[in-house]
């Protein structure tokens, strides 16, 4: 039998106090989430109004302040985690095919797995946790259209080449690819 409870009402012990230990657990936890959603979601509109004012201001916004050589840095930083990311999806690929493995489904889910950090920049954070993402952002916010170059030509043109008349692992790199350059336009609202 279960220890008696002490006399005037004290705590309770064994099953039901683990129970509402548990409980209350679960319970911090569910409010710290809706205070962190809560959060992210006032954080997206300060920056969403700070680049609506910004760019209501004449004279240069703050993407055209920054200095060519700052630019210029930004870019190469991507450039090097785009070309670190395809590399890895490079090494995965000629793995998949020593293993006789579904070169398709391993090439997209690779794709998904080194890139994660695009997708990320778009995912409606205020701030990632991951600094390949906060790059990313920068970047389009510097310039888009460069970055969506770089993605697109620099990027899908270096895992497309070893793909070079399979049809299936090119639908595998299109596929693969869309949620990223939609996960970099993404990143310009947020």
């Amino acid at each position: 039998p279960p220890p008696a409870q002490p006399a005037g009402g004290g705590a309770p012990s064994g099953p039901a106090a683990a129970a509402s230990k548990q409980a209350a657990a679960v319970s911090s936890r569910v409010q710290g989430d809706r205070l962190l959603r809560q959060l992210n979601a006032e954080l997206l509109d300060l920056q969403r109004r700070g680049r609506a004012h910004l760019a209501s201001k004449k004279g240069p916004t703050a993407a055209e302040g920054v200095t060519a050589e700052a630019r210029g840095r930004a870019m190469g930083l991507v450039a090097e985690v785009l070309l670190g990311a395809s590399e890895a999806v490079l090494a995965d690929l000629r793995a998949a095919a020593e293993a006789s493995t579904s070169k398709e489904e391993a090439f997209e889910a690779s794709i998904s797995r080194h890139f994660a950090f695009v997708v990320t920049a778009g995912a409606g954070l205020a701030a990632p946790f991951d600094l390949r993402a906060q790059l990313v952002r920068l970047a389009a916010l510097l310039d888009a259209r460069s970055l969506l170059g770089a993605l697109e030509v620099q990027a899908r043109g270096r895992l497309a080449a070893p793909c070079s008349g399979d049809a299936r692992l090119l639908a595998a790199l299109e596929r693969g690819f869309y949620p990223l350059t939609e996960a970099v336009k993404a990143s310009l609202v947020t």
